[in-house]
């Protein structure tokens, strides 16, 4: 059975939106240095936005203001993902290329997450990252360019 995801605010319902890549980097960016999640961070300024004409939004506001940051254990969580993203960068910029198995491995960590964390590194360096598929079936690759 797959991992459910949990919001932790219960006046929020979790949604996918399609965003392109530079401007979910800038997001992360930003929420980092408020010290807030994603999600509130584009929440409240979707609600900046819409000012008046957005509905209020009391119960969701009231939940902001008794919890205005990041608790100990999602700054942790964050912080522990941003190390290994730049450990496997630091990492592939040496060996040039690396196997998702292989950054599990390395990280100690699930083929899955190990792919997420693939992708976070393509993501902070486009330029430089990319992900490659060979074989049959598929398998996932990391490589690097200068």
């Amino acid at each position: 059975m797959a991992k459910r995801h949990c919001v932790r605010n219960p006046y929020m319902r979790r949604v996918f939106v399609a965003i392109p890549m530079e401007l979910w980097v800038y997001i992360t960016e930003q929420a980092a240095e408020l010290q807030v999640t994603k999600s509130r961070w584009i929440t409240n300024l979707i609600l900046t936005h819409l000012g008046d004409k957005a509905p209020r939004c009391e119960r969701y506001k009231q939940y902001v203001a008794e919890n205005p940051k990041l608790t100990g254990t999602q700054s942790w969580s964050r912080q522990r993902h941003n190390d290994r993203v730049e450990r496997i960068k630091n990492l592939i910029s040496l060996q040039k290329e690396m196997s998702r198995s292989k950054v599990g491995q390395i990280l100690s960590v699930s083929t899955k997450t190990a792919s997420q964390i693939m992708r976070d590194v393509t993501m902070f360096h486009p330029d430089n990252a990319k992900i490659v598929y060979r074989g049959r079936g598929g398998k996932m690759y990391l490589q690097w360019k200068d």
